[in-house]
């Protein structure tokens, strides 16, 4: 796994591994992305037919290394949720089928029409997730799923949003700055100091924990302008993963854990 970087920082991808990616990643657009299988955990297979539908795999993985910010370019309303379309430098290379993390939810390729992508978000997606704000013309931030020997510069995020931080505001430190988040209470009680958090797709550092459920983030200035933050004004709300394996900790301890010819929990001596 690659070296932590300082809290808020976007890491770099190696560019051995990367080609040219960039935007929040720091690297231009990726050749490595143009092969279209989104398979368990990328596209290691040959590049399909264009046209040929691809079934979505359900273990797709993100690091929220932010590629580009995309701008929602139609919002279509329908009876089981809303179908967007999104314009992308990479809609290009995208085939249907492909997952895309759109402010940190893994949604699915549908069509792909003149350099935009469409995905369908459902019911249960908008009622956790801000998709069901976006109007013509949103900021959002976008990457594609992590490719077999990728470097992870970011944390695992697996695009499953747990549910709606809201943005309390942003104050300026020379040129960091730091930001503050109200988190729903079952995302802060997994939340660690410095440990990972995606906020909007966004993988960041935990700068502090504070009383009323607030998370701080610091970000340098290439991440503020580079990804969908400098556009939110307080109150805004944001998506937010919490950190995968301190969710799983948590099940184990509420939880406890049956051992063979045991009865009871486990707990901790």
């Amino acid at each position: 796994m690659a070296a932590a970087a300082r809290p808020g920082e976007i890491r770099k991808r190696h560019p051995d591994r990367s080609g040219s990616r960039r935007l929040a990643s720091q690297w231009t657009e990726s050749p490595r992305h143009s092969t279209g299988d989104a398979s368990a955990l990328g596209r290691s297979a040959p590049r399909p037919s264009p046209g040929r539908h691809q079934p979505r795999i359900a273990s797709v993985v993100f690091t929220g290394i932010i590629e580009s910010v995309g701008s929602v370019a139609a919002v279509t309303e329908g009876p089981s949720g809303r179908t967007l379309a999104i314009a992308a430098p990479f809609a290009g290379e995208l085939v249907p089928g492909q997952s895309v993390a759109v402010d940190g939810a893994c949604l699915t390729v549908l069509t792909l029409n003149d350099g935009t992508f469409s995905v369908q978000v459902g019911a249960s997606t908008l009622a956790r997730t801000v998709a069901a704000r976006y109007g013509v013309g949103a900021a959002v931030n976008l990457e594609r799923a992590l490719k077999v020997g990728d470097r992870l510069d970011g944390h695992l995020v697996q695009g499953h949003v747990d549910g709606l931080a809201t943005f309390l505001g942003a104050r300026a430190r020379g040129e960091t700055r730091f930001l503050d988040f109200a988190l729903p209470d079952d995302v802060f009680a997994t939340t660690i100091l410095h440990g990972s958090i995606a906020l909007n797709g966004v993988s960041l550092t935990v700068n502090g924990l504070h009383g009323g459920g607030r998370c701080e983030v610091a970000i340098i200035p290439y991440t503020w302008e580079h990804t969908n933050f400098h556009a939110l004004g307080p109150g805004d709300p944001v998506n937010v993963e919490g950190d995968l394996i301190g969710r799983y900790v948590r099940r184990v301890v509420e939880n406890g854990r049956a051992l063979p010819g045991r009865e009871g929990r486990v707990h901790a001596s």
